[in-house]
């Protein structure tokens, strides 16, 4: 084979040790840069000065830091699979960069978390958002596994109608009884190698919102085919656009119009982020339940819900101070005891979040009285049976 074609073999396989909406990203970052500097150059030097000039327009222009960040790291990938040296990594662009974050900081995430009483009132409001009895099943079967497994959107549904997302779980990755439901997730976000992770739910008691539950009711209903697991009744599969459309109008039914928040389906990843938070659990638990690899998980959590500008301070002051276990949820004196008292500090694990979410247990022990198990991905839903 003529080293011309290794060579173009072995980029291709390169492109695919990220995951290919990060290649599109990179792509698009690449085709920016050279929109504003010109062709790509060969020689290390001439483009190490290029990506310099580029960070100068940037700041120029009013670009954030991430969207540099973001630059930076599509060229220096970009450069290294073409053999090259990467243009990115002098001390003085690195040490630019770190000024730029130091002057311009993170714009506050603005996504607001839909947490457990979110979700209900999300799921009560299916059968009037919906045209059918199939369909409100199956969209409270999605919500509820969004929030309790704490999963990316892509990693249940298809990306689109036409380019089924090979990502999202099937039906032969499910494995349902009466009392739990474990999923098998082949990949995600961060398990790009494919080595994949089991995660289990739990059922909820009689709990009308139970994701056990709620899934045993879709299954009854869905039709008897392979494939993805959340299908319409047509067997199409359910998309992401669906979603966010159901999503937004069940939160609209139900009042949920917050200024300077917006809904999104990470709304239920941040929601559960959120809920482990204020529950006490600790920092590797919580990471756990999301399949978090570092402490990224703090970027979630909404401490005071909705994180506005103005309290970014505080609401990063509040999570820094997070991540251990506490005893309490967080939420002080709007909490409303289960006595219907109100409580007027922490509620030392007696709040309706702990009681719901954990039935009163210690320690996060799980329902047969033995400890958290390590390889477990789920403990936001262990409740003891009553």
């Amino acid at each position: 084979m003529a080293p011309a074609a290794v060579a173009l073999r072995i980029r291709e396989l390169g492109e695919m040790s990220v995951a290919p909406r990060t290649m599109r990203r990179y792509q698009t970052c690449v085709k920016t840069f050279c929109e504003v500097m010109g062709p790509w150059e060969r020689e290390d030097s001439r483009q190490a000065e290029k990506v310099q000039a580029f960070m100068v327009w940037a700041r120029d222009e009013g670009k954030s830091h991430s969207w540099m960040a973001g630059h930076l790291s599509a060229i220096g990938h970009h450069a290294r699979l073409a053999g090259q040296n990467d243009p990115t990594t002098a001390f003085t662009t690195r040490a630019a960069l770190k000024g730029w974050a130091r002057v311009m900081p993170r714009v506050a995430d603005q996504r607001a978390p839909i947490d457990y009483d979110t979700l209900k009132n999300m799921i009560d409001g299916l059968p009037t958002v919906t045209h059918s009895a199939y369909e409100s099943a199956l969209f409270a079967s999605t919500f509820s596994l969004a929030f309790f497994g704490a999963f990316r959107i892509g990693e249940l549904v298809a990306r689109s109608k036409k380019e089924s997302n090979t990502r999202a779980i099937t039906v032969r990755d499910v494995r349902a009884t009466a009392e739990s439901v474990e999923i098998f997730l082949h990949s995600s976000k961060t398990d790009q190698s494919g080595k994949g992770r089991n995660i289990t739910l739990q059922r909820l008691g009689n709990d009308s919102y139970c994701p056990v539950s709620l899934l045993a009711t879709f299954l009854h209903r869905r039709p008897q085919t392979d494939g993805l697991l959340l299908i319409h009744s047509d067997c199409s599969p359910v998309t992401k656009y669906q979603v966010e459309h159901v999503m937004q109008g069940c939160l609209f039914l139900a009042g949920y119009t917050i200024e300077g928040a917006k809904f999104s389906t990470h709304s239920f990843r941040i929601g559960a982020a959120t809920t482990a938070f204020r529950a006490g659990l600790p920092a590797e638990t919580i990471k756990k339940v999301g399949r978090w690899e570092s402490n990224c998980y703090r970027r979630y959590v909404r401490p005071l819900g909705v994180i506005l500008p103005e309290h970014q301070e505080q609401a990063e002051e509040i999570c820094h101070r997070g991540g251990e276990a506490t005893g309490h949820c967080g939420l002080g004196a709007d909490i409303e005891e289960p006595n219907g008292t109100e409580n007027e500090g922490d509620c030392n694990g007696g709040c309706q979040i702990h009681n719901f979410f954990f039935g009163g247990l210690q320690e996060f022990a799980l329902p047969n009285g033995g400890a958290p198990d390590s390889n477990s991905t789920n403990f936001i839903l262990v409740r003891h049976p009553e």
